[in-house]
């Protein structure tokens, strides 16, 4: 179990056979290997000596990111019993302990407690989700400690650009799975076709990792180039105060925007929709990134969320299935929300199956080197309870393959309330599956009503 009362800044040590919860990695005693091997400590006990495997886990628990981590505790104890089992590496076994770091939200929080995990918990691989604001500074701290990652949770664009938009990470140590942005501008296109609108675009971008990969992709000339006039409006500093949209309001009613787009973080879109609302701002369609995937910003906004669209990452009627617990989609969502309580969230499936490319690519490497587990990561093939995972085929930019990123399935979705009698108000439905047509659609696009 984790223990949730430790302050969130302390490691939290999750032994698998949750007898116990070990603060700061006091038992941790093993050095990190760098380009060798990796230096690992033996669990004694009753039977033979097992050797020890330790994960790093950096997550948004806490702070307006929180989303993306809610699903972790859930995840790593659900696989409880399958990590104190471990795996076979060279004829010997290992048992895989898990550190999970809290980074509050902030990117130098996440890389304080990754260079804690390295240097002090002495963790051997690391595994790392939560948006770009966390994915992109674990990486570098990665990268500069010659530790591998597997990374999700963040386009492709606003990661391997962690630098600025046009600086590349120069990634050796860390391989990414999710979509990017040409698969989103595909969602979207095909999400503001099935609406009559007068194809103007009011676009809103932040001053972060996200916002810098975004407006360089959706440009006012690329949105001419598919039929649309936007006006973009860039450079926000994330954690707006109320009140603190009245510009962007502005210019996105003088432009008379039927077609609203942005990617803020979840505070940010409340407060934007509540002030557009509020200054007779009525779009008919509004496609919102990042802050609309999880059902808690839903909640926050009441009815204000019916119709409005996102991206969808995973889903419970996916059509897939864990490579590690045989669970199909529907039967993860199920036992996470009978076990929690809480309604499913998209991370539920990308973060149980980082632990399914973390097996995955231990057992191909057949070894604990890290530049074996890199080699090992770099052409692994697997089907995971997110769709294949597939490191042989990359996307491009500018003619260069991408050889530490592979793309991930992509759908768009849009928030309804839910029917009579159902625990949570509101849910989101797959409305277009435009490439995948084996993920099921659970309704068609609809304009956003005003009362």
């Amino acid at each position: 179990m984790i223990n949730e009362n430790v302050n969130s800044s302390e490691s939290k040590k999750l032994l698998i056979d949750r007898r116990t919860v070990l603060l700061g990695g006091a038992a941790a005693t093993a050095a990190v290997g760098m380009a060798g091997a990796l230096n690992l400590e033996t669990a004694s006990g009753a039977g033979a000596a097992t050797k020890v495997l330790k994960v790093g886990y950096v997550s948004p628990l806490t702070g307006p990111l929180a989303g993306f981590g809610g699903a972790d505790s859930y995840v790593i104890n659900s696989l409880a019993s399958v990590l104190k089992k471990g795996v076979m590496i060279g004829g010997e076994h290992y048992e895989i302990q898990v550190y999970l770091k809290d980074s509050q939200s902030v990117d130098s929080v996440a890389s304080t407690v990754a260079a804690q995990l390295i240097q002090h918990d002495k963790v051997h691989i690391m595994l790392v989700g939560g948006s770009p604001d966390n994915c992109n500074p674990v990486s570098s701290v990665c990268e500069a400690n010659a530790v591998p990652c597997i990374a999700t949770n963040s386009p492709y664009e606003s990661w391997y650009f962690r630098d600025s938009p046009t600086k590349t990470g120069n990634y050796k140590w860390t391989y990414l799975f999710f979509w990017g942005l040409p698969q989103l501008a595909a969602v979207y296109k095909d999400i503001w076709s099935k609406v009559s609108t007068n194809k103007q675009i009011g676009s809103m971008f932040p001053n972060d990792a996200d916002g810098d990969a975004y407006q360089a992709f959706f440009t006012p000339a690329y949105y001419k180039s598919l039929g649309y006039t936007a006006d973009v409006q860039y450079g926000y500093t994330d954690g707006v105060a109320p009140g603190g949209f009245a510009a962007q309001v502005s210019s996105f009613l003088k432009a008379n925007a039927d077609i609203f787009m942005a990617v803020p973080i979840p505070p940010d879109f409340t407060t934007f929709w509540n002030e557009a609302m509020s200054a007779g701002y009525h779009p008919k369609v509004a496609t919102v990134a990042k802050a609309m995937l999880f059902p808690s910003n839903a909640n926050a906004l009441g009815d204000l969320c019916v119709n409005v669209c996102s991206e969808v990452w995973w889903s419970p009627t996916h059509p897939y299935k864990s490579s590690i617990t045989k669970q199909s989609c529907q039967q993860l969502s199920n036992a996470y929300q009978k076990t929690t309580g809480i309604q499913w969230v998209a991370t539920l499936g990308l973060n149980h199956a980082m632990f399914e490319v973390l097996f995955a690519t231990l057992k191909k490497a057949n070894s604990v080197n890290n530049a074996a587990i890199v080699k090992a990561l770099s052409t692994l093939h697997i089907n995971t309870i997110a769709g294949p995972v597939n490191w042989n085929s990359n996307p491009q930019i500018g003619g260069k393959a991408l050889k530490n990123i592979t793309v991930t399935p992509l759908v768009g979705g849009q928030w309804r309330a839910s029917a009579p009698g159902s625990k949570f108000p509101y849910e989101q439905i797959v409305v277009t599956n435009m490439g995948f047509p084996h993920i099921p659609r659970g309704g068609n696009v609809q304009a956003i009503k005003y009362a």
